[in-house]
């Protein structure tokens, strides 16, 4: 990821880890984490940028990832907790 975007990434990256922090049972698919997990500062961020954010937290086990039958997918906590 080229460092600009990677720049974008980390406020959307802390935002989520700070919301699944305060709300340990949340569960959302990707547009809905964009429109109720992100703080008014962060609303207009890209819809890329919130997708790698995601992979990002997948990929460090901070969230979980759940494929539905639909093809629709829900990120949750891992294991009730999201790294500091």
């Amino acid at each position: 990821m080229p460092s600009g975007r990677r720049d974008a990434v980390a406020p959307v990256v802390q935002a989520i880890r700070a919301y699944v922090r305060a709300h340990p049972s949340a569960a959302d698919s990707p547009a809905g984490i964009q429109r109720w997990w992100l703080p008014p500062e962060l609303t207009n961020v890209r819809t890329a940028d919130v997708m790698a954010a995601l992979e990002t937290l997948h990929s460090a086990g901070d969230l979980s990832e759940l494929r539905l039958p639909d093809g629709n997918v829900v990120y949750s906590a891992a294991h009730g907790q999201c790294k500091p």
